[in-house]
């Protein structure tokens, strides 16, 4: 018989699919605002209006269970370590084409496209989003660790439920208690909105607040009640878990810090959204960022007040040990995608329809590539002409797969200063012709590649090809970019670059060269959806 594939404990891996799901929250919820149902009074309109309900008392569900749990951190991990699958990335590629379907599925639906038939089309919503949870689980770990995760836990599962339960119960009878804490939010939100435009108005009757180009009205959610409801839960759950280390009665004062924070950071988002609709456009301002985005922020807010005062022992009895690893060249390779990512997801959020704050994700991938500089001396450089030809080949290639239609960037820059459209045109040619190749190239190319082909990617060769690290990598580049089958070619080419000499400056090349021809096509040709 063959021997048993040893368990692998792909940290890396896992980590960066932590990292997926939030951006992947964010990008559903800053994009898509659930509209009124035409059939409101059906249990499927009720459930697609009040969606973003739902999504809180889950992510709250999720945020608690790993408070409650770490504590013991180290054996929920060697439980999830237990993968003996070779070839986990195919449930990821599953979940991003669910998540794609879903994404689609969620425009069109919060749209009204199902029209009269909501109810179907609802229950189909619901099984689609259920398979993008359970393909994402399922990558990070087999069905078998999480069965023997939630039997070891289903205590702290069925406590975590309840918490989050609670706060959205916390929130409903709050709306009935929300007028003092509303009209002391608008009094703070209208002097800060004030120190910036001059005629501010402002109905604390009303509980309105705005300029002439914006006027908000203050809903019992926005006035902060949620968010103090959330870090009460989590303090007191803190406070519990690691009450023997904690240093009461300072400890307590874990409870007020954290409620000004949550109301501090209320009234600053309140603020910024009258000052983004009046200042860029209303649009932005009231799409799903005023209210997701947020309640993430306050999320994060808590569980990070939370971590620090346990990890620099502001209340405890001691800081937790810190733990030196050793200096992998994973972050080096990673960081610089994830800046760009993050980058481009700010200025989404703050867009409505042209991209005007790309420069940001340009200087912030600039920044990555900069902070990591010494870790890419390794890379042997030399210009390749057969890296240029297979540039010129994916540039031939996304011609023909990519059809001329209406772009955001050919009606707004012609409406812009001439000399703020000629700026945003040249950081997006830096953009496109070196910070996005790099980036990509370092994380796809310079890291996934080799990471489909072992856990200990530093040791696999550039050269080393295996079916499954060169379909997969070339397809999960596709689905980062809209015309993901033209996407997904360009992966196949780059990764070509890299087997023909086994150097990751190759595909660098021929990633520079593809881009700067679209940059050629784009200005000389007037091919601005090349730019999408």
């Amino acid at each position: 018989m063959p021997a048993a594939t040893p368990p692998h404990s792909r940290l890396g891996w896992r980590v960066a699919l932590l990292l997926l799901l939030p951006a992947e929250i964010l990008l559903v919820t800053l994009g898509f605002e659930p509209g009124r149902m035409s059939s409101r009074s059906s249990w499927a309109a009720t459930l697609v209006e009040q969606s973003s309900v739902l999504l809180r008392v889950v992510i709250a569900a999720a945020a608690t269970f790993a408070l409650i749990v770490s504590p013991r951190f180290s054996r929920v991990r060697s439980v999830l370590a237990d993968d003996r699958r070779r070839h986990p990335a195919e449930w990821l590629v599953l979940h991003f084409v669910c998540f794609a379907g879903f994404v689609q599925f969620t425009g069109w639906l919060f749209a009204g496209g199902a029209g009269r038939h909501l109810a179907p089309y609802t229950v189909g919503w619901i099984l689609l989003g259920l398979a993008v949870a359970l393909t994402w689980l399922l990558a990070i770990a087999p069905a078998g660790a999480w069965r023997s995760l939630i039997a070891t836990e289903r205590t702290a599962i069925g406590a975590s439920l309840v918490a989050a339960v609670a706060v959205w119960l916390f929130g409903l009878v709050a709306q009935h208690f929300w007028r003092p804490l509303a009209e002391a939010t608008l009094f703070v939100a209208q002097a800060l909105v004030g120190a910036v435009y001059p005629n501010v108005d402002y109905d604390p009757v009303k509980g309105t607040i705005g300029t002439s180009h914006l006027l908000l009205e203050i809903a019992p959610q926005c006035s902060g009640y949620e968010g103090i409801a959330l870090v009460t839960v989590f303090v007191s759950l803190y406070l519990w878990l690691f009450r023997e280390r904690m240093r009461f009665p300072r400890a307590l004062w874990l409870l007020p810090a954290g409620w000004i924070a949550m109301w501090l950071a209320n009234v600053a988002r309140i603020a910024a959204l009258v000052m983004v609709g009046t200042s860029i456009s209303p649009d932005i301002a009231t799409k799903g960022f005023h209210s997701q985005a947020g309640w993430i922020a306050f999320t994060a807010i808590a569980l990070a007040l939370i971590a620090l005062s346990h990890r620099l022992g502001l209340v405890t009895t001691d800081p937790a040990p810190s733990v030196r690893r050793a200096d992998s060249p994973a972050p080096a390779l990673l960081v610089p995608l994830i800046a760009m990512l993050a980058g481009s997801m700010v200025a989404a959020a703050f867009s409505s329809g042209f991209d005007a704050l790309y420069p940001l994700g340009v200087v912030a991938t600039a920044l990555a590539l900069w902070a990591y500089r010494r870790h890419y001396r390794e890379f042997e450089f030399a210009v390749s002409p057969v890296a240029i030809g297979i540039g010129f080949a994916v540039f031939g290639l996304w011609m023909l797969l990519t059809g001329p239609q209406a772009s955001g960037p050919a009606k707004a820059l012609p409406e812009m200063p001439t000399a703020m459209a000629a700026l945003w045109i040249a950081f997006r040619v830096v953009g496109s012709v070196i910070t996005v190749p790099i980036a990509e190239e370092l994380a796809f190319r310079g890291y996934l590649l080799r990471k489909l082909v072992s856990s200990d990617f530093e040791r696999v060769p550039p050269r080393q090809f295996t079916v499954l690290s060169f379909a997969v990598s070339s397809v999960l580049f596709g689905l980062m970019h809209q015309g993901w089958i033209a996407g997904a070619i360009a992966g196949a080419g780059f990764a070509a670059a890299v087997y023909y000499r086994g150097r990751l400056w190759d595909a660098v090349v021929a990633h520079v060269t593809a881009n700067a021809l679209i940059a050629v096509a784009v200005l000389g040709f007037g091919r601005w959806d090349l730019w999408l």
